[in-house]
């Protein structure tokens, strides 16, 4: 039983991962200003750059979303952060990230995460190895509610959340596509009270996302 609860403790993390990215940025952005110059300033790492925010033209993305899209901000670019989840079975997932927020409304900033809760995210992640991309999917594939997605190329899991309550609750629609060691969360997020998106359309909206990149 402990074995179990800690896999899935690392699918979870797999999961919630697309968000890592933007709590970085807002950490780094918020961060307080030195008092004197012992103390180094924090940028984001802009190092690399996976294509996050070049994989699909806002063009396609404002045709594929819809209504939804009519507003949608130009592409933030969260930059590269380190990803090491935790628990038995997760020991070689290790991997680094880029991140790449799409708001559908303006407004964003680091306090308010670029609007991340309204908006579509892109995350892309390279693991250092084979056995750590292969050890992520295994994991995925523990949880009961993500849905193994036939219709793509690669390797893809579908998972939903649209039953969320209370005054912050949001809607997330999540695909995760694997390809060798690189793996590209296409990812939905609004606001529970004002979600257009249910399951099967986030699923159908997503999967012909992930269609128009890998073309």
């Amino acid at each position: 039983m402990l074995k179990r609860i800690l896999i899935s403790f690392g699918v979870v993390l797999g999961i919630m991962a697309v968000t890592v990215g933007i709590l970085y940025a807002v950490q780094q952005l918020n961060a307080p200003a030195a008092d004197d110059d012992s103390q180094p300033a924090l940028v984001l790492d802009f190092s690399k750059d996976y294509q996050a925010c070049t994989s699909l033209s806002e063009e396609t993305i404002v045709s594929t979303l819809g209504e939804v899209a009519d507003n949608l901000q130009p592409a933030k670019n969260t930059g590269i952060t380190e990803e090491q989840p935790v628990g038995e079975g997760a020991e070689n997932i290790i991997a680094d990230s880029q991140t790449c927020v799409y708001a559908f409304e303006a407004g964003g900033n680091a306090e308010n995460s670029f609007n991340a809760g309204n908006a579509l995210i892109i995350q892309k992640t390279k693991y250092t190895t084979q056995d750590g991309a292969d050890e992520a999917q295994a994991q995925i594939e523990l949880d009961p509610t993500a849905e193994k997605i036939e219709s793509l190329q690669d390797v893809a899991y579908y998972t939903a959340v649209t039953n969320a309550e209370g005054p912050d609750a949001s809607f997330t629609f999540d695909l995760q596509v694997f390809s060798g060691t690189d793996r590209t969360v296409y990812s939905i997020r609004q606001p529970a009270d004002t979600a257009t998106f249910t399951a099967e359309t986030g699923r159908a909206t997503l999967i012909e996302l992930a269609n128009e990149a890998a073309n």
